[in-house]
């Protein structure tokens, strides 16, 4: 009788000495916070409800695609501070719409704020949403007033992969080719964001971002800095994976080093879906720190 032996599991180190099977419960935030589709449910749920209170213009285009819209909640008096936040959702899912609970402590403090949609992977890779982006910014900036907003005092924010995203957007060097001034970007607010890419090419789902060894590095924020001087807020939940929390920890690193004010933020008893809601109340650590950058 002929016995048949099992075939080892593909399984090889990829990344810091990590396995497949390891990186996906370090990189799949649904496996690390079981009842995540319940918090996306309260995002729906406050941000209809902010909705209902705050007077805003939805889905004006900024680019061709169905969607590369914003919506706009103008401040009541012009000349106000303008913020852009850029969801997330692993660059694959979820909306603007989904997140507009985040504009409320802005928008009591007097501000314009803008939330960014983007045409989600597959249907484009990550460099195609950061391009994208670019040229939404290069919008805001160009018809701020419009919405009672100061082109010259323009900060940026986001969550996860919108944090990714916004990490870019807040990038050097890519500004000319916009028709933009290098300091467009006043400063920026960064919550659990993934500031190295790598790890995303191993992980179920991260096919769908078409990522090459070459594109996650050139795309990715702990390569791509801000001007030395810009300032950031960098938050991170307590309750994330301990890689989540090593990438916002290394990023931070790179930005003192480069010569970026930072303020740090780890926000105890926060997971990853949690931690939006620091956003959107005015009396935690993190929403007062992204208004006093805002000044």
């Amino acid at each position: 009788m002929t016995v048949l032996k099992e075939k080892p599991l593909n399984n090889p180190v990829l990344y810091r000495g990590m396995r497949r099977s390891e990186l996906v419960d370090q990189y799949n935030p649904r496996f690390a916070v079981p009842d995540h589709e319940s918090w996306k449910r309260q995002y729906e749920l406050w941000s209809e409800l902010t909705r209902s209170k705050y007077d805003g213009v939805y889905d004006i285009a900024y680019g061709d695609g169905p969607l590369q819209t914003l919506d706009v909640f103008p401040a009541k008096e012009p000349g106000a501070t303008i913020n852009v936040f850029t969801h997330g959702g692993f660059w694959r899912f979820l909306d603007k719409s989904d997140h507009t609970m985040v504009a409320a402590p802005m928008l009591d403090a007097g501000a314009t704020v803008v939330l960014l949609n983007y045409t989600l992977a597959p249907a484009v890779a990550v460099p195609d949403q950061v391009e994208m982006l670019r040229t939404a910014l290069a919008w805001v900036y160009r018809n701020a007033e419009r919405y009672n907003g100061d082109p010259d005092k323009l900060f940026i924010s986001g969550h996860s992969a919108g944090a990714n995203l916004t990490a870019m957007l807040a990038a050097d060097g890519w500004q000319d080719a916009h028709g933009l001034p290098r300091d467009v970007v006043k400063g920026a607010t960064l919550a659990s964001g993934l500031f190295d890419l790598e790890p995303m090419r191993f992980i179920p789902g991260g096919e769908e971002l078409h990522l090459t060894e070459e594109s996650a590095a050139a795309y990715s924020p702990q390569n791509n800095l801000p001007r030395p001087s810009m300032p950031l807020v960098v938050a991170v939940g307590a309750d994330e994976t301990p890689e989540w929390i090593r990438q916002t920890e290394d990023y931070m690193k790179a930005l003192k080093a480069h010569g970026c004010p930072v303020t740090a933020i780890k926000e105890e008893h926060e997971n990853h879906y949690s931690i939006v809601f620091s956003l959107a109340n005015s009396r935690t650590t993190l929403a007062r720190a992204l208004l006093e950058q805002m000044g």
